[in-house]
């Protein structure tokens, strides 16, 4: 990942500042996230993206103002795709959070040059044997970077976009909640 893919904009100024961000249009008929966030005096924003803020309604405006700082800040994403490199079909185990019951074990096969689903860093059970097939070559890591730090608080492990995103009970994967009720969705 490159130097100043994740920034922290913090409100110098003596009142309250929008920041829009850049979202993806919705599917019809589902809900549209948070399009911007509000920073009063003396606020700042947790890791964001930089490609939420670049280009978005604002942006040159928030650039150009004195009394906002924007400042890279080092941020190791949880969430990664994996690329198989090898010629061999390789085998990622991973351990599935369940409430109120063991976590279950999955496994995410991937065949020669394949890309995996985005799969949660803390999940994964056999972290040196990874580490040993990315030291090969074998394995190569892409972070991705629209998941974002957490945004909201409870159980969320990070932000999509401005809404919430947990780990799927059933594939450890990255799932947000839309709709009413509450529905889980895949990202």
């Amino acid at each position: 990942m490159t130097e100043g893919d994740y920034v922290r904009v913090v409100n110098d100024c003596p009142g309250p500042v929008v920041i829009y961000l850049r979202r993806r249009r919705p599917k019809k008929g589902q809900p549209i996230g948070v399009p911007s966030l509000k920073l009063l005096p003396g606020e700042k924003t947790r890791a964001v993206p930089r490609q939420w803020l670049v280009g978005a309604k604002g942006w040159e405006k928030l650039r150009k103002t004195d009394c906002v700082i924007i400042e890279s800040v080092e941020f190791k994403p949880r969430f990664v795709e994996f690329l198989n490199s090898s010629r061999e079909l390789l085998q990622i185990v991973v351990r599935v959070p369940r409430p109120k019951a063991p976590p279950r074990l999955a496994k995410v096969t991937l065949k020669p040059r394949q890309r995996s689903r985005v799969v949660d860093l803390k999940t994964v059970r056999d972290k040196k044997r990874l580490d040993e097939l990315m030291a090969a070559g074998k394995l190569e890591a892409f972070p991705t970077l629209t998941i974002g730090a957490p945004m909201g608080r409870g159980k969320a492990v990070g932000s999509y976009y401005g809404e919430n995103v947990y780990t799927c009970h059933k594939c450890g994967g990255p799932i947000v909640f839309r709709g009413a009720p509450p529905t889980p969705v895949h990202v």
